[in-house]
Formats: C-alpha cells, sequence, structure tokens
C-alpha cells in the first residue's frame, strides 16, 4: 500500500476533485487526510480480509479500558500514553476497538462462507499489487 501511496504521479481518488474546480482539486492534492473511524475499519477489514499474514503487524486492537463506551478514544492519561506510543512505533496505524475486531472477523467469515468469495479468495494467489504505467503522446 506505501509503494501505491508513495509513488509519483496522479491517482483517481485526487485527480476526481478537479470535476468541482481547480481548487478543489489542489486542496486534495496538498491537504492530508485524516482517517475517519469508518475507514479505519475498512482498513482493518481489508487487511484482515486480504492480507491476514499481515493483520498481527498492521492492524492493533484497541484495550477496551482506552475506549469510551461511546467507541471514542479515551482522553485519560494512560489512554493517550497509548496512543501516542502506537503512532511513534508505527507510521500509519490501524487501530480497531475490541467490537470492531469481532464484526470484522464475522464479516471475514461470512466473505470465505460465500461460495464466489471462497473461490475468488483461493483463487487469487496475488491480492495486493501496486500497479504504474506511463502515458506516453499520440503518435510517440
Amino acid at each position: 500500500m506505501s509503494d501505491y501511496q508513495n509513488a509519483p504521479g496522479l491517482r483517481w481518488s485526487i485527480l476526481k476533485h478537479a470535476l468541482t474546480s481547480p481548487l478543489h482539486y489542489q486542496h486534495a492534492a496538498t491537504t492530508p487526510v485524516k482517517p475517519s473511524a469508518a475507514m479505519e475499519f475498512g482498513k482493518a477489514f481489508h487487511v484482515h480480509l486480504l492480507e491476514p499474514e499481515r493483520q498481527a503487524e498492521l492492524v492493533t486492537v484497541i484495550p477496551d479500558e482506552y475506549v469510551t463506551d461511546s467507541g471514542a478514544p479515551s482522553k485519560s492519561k494512560a489512554a493517550v500514553a497509548f496512543y501516542e506510543a502506537l503512532r511513534a512505533a508505527v507510521a500509519d496505524p490501524i487501530a480497531v476497538t475490541s467490537e470492531q475486531i469481532t464484526r470484522i472477523e464475522a464479516m471475514c467469515a461470512a466473505v470465505r462462507f460465500h461460495d464466489a468469495g471462497a473461490v475468488w479468495l483461493e483463487s487469487a494467489t496475488v491480492r495486493e499489487r501496486a500497479l504504474f504505467w506511463t502515458e506516453t503522446a499520440k503518435g510517440q
């Protein structure tokens, strides 16, 4: 994933903002996106389903005592220290709650149980690969 994110060039996720205006494109190209809780959940699901051998390396389950009843990060000193240590140890941590990891595991099981999902997962020997190409001018 980092190969793709760090590669030079244009990507649709940024370029599509030019359809609104050049200023929207400029903002999207120069302003880092702070991942939402839904984005973190999606990244964790992606890793669990498509890169299960890397889940221990990439996904951290937040201890329950560092999460409020609403699911938000706790502001306690211990929780703040945990999050700071996590960000210091991992460049782009994917952090989810124990409740979320339970849902992710159930979602992965549902995909693996589904006839077409199981066939696709077993037949896809390469699941993550960044692809790049260079456009040449017409006639060259």
